[in-house]
């Protein structure tokens, strides 16, 4: 009976050594799968830390983009400002020739009139001398 006993325990113990083998393998497994999770975290970690980085280098050129913008816009609006007061300056301008021009027709007029009236002069003198 002794011997009975003494082979159910050595059964027990292989049954249990069996068992802690495999419960032993299994731990080794799950410690692999998290080192694999581990590293595809870490991994991911790095992605999203480029994909930040490449978001702050967007939001610099954003920023970079705006202020060229409002630079031109500035510029657009002090060229149409200074387009509109040359505008103003050539209309201004225009009506000044023009007056002047019809001061020239008239300078011109009373020119031909006082050629006229010496060409008609010269004629009478021309006249009295032959006359005489």
């Amino acid at each position: 009976m002794l011997y009975q006993i003494l082979h159910a325990v050595e059964n027990l113990h292989s049954t249990f050594n069996q068992r802690f083998d495999r419960l032993e393998q299994r731990m080794d497994n799950l410690e692999q799968r998290m080192n694999g999770l581990e590293q595809r975290m870490d991994n991911l970690e790095q992605r999203v830390n480029g994909l930040e980085q490449r978001v702050d280098g967007i939001d610099t050129r954003q920023g970079e983009l705006y202020l060229v913008t409002r630079s031109i816009e500035h510029r657009t609006e002090y060229i149409s400002a200074a387009l509109q007061r040359t505008t103003e300056d050539v209309v201004e301008l225009s009506g000044k020739v023009e007056n002047i021009n019809k001061k020239l027709f008239n300078i011109q007029a009373y020119i031909d009139y006082q050629t006229s009236k010496i060409a008609e002069n010269e004629r009478e003198i021309y006249l009295l001398k032959q006359a005489r």
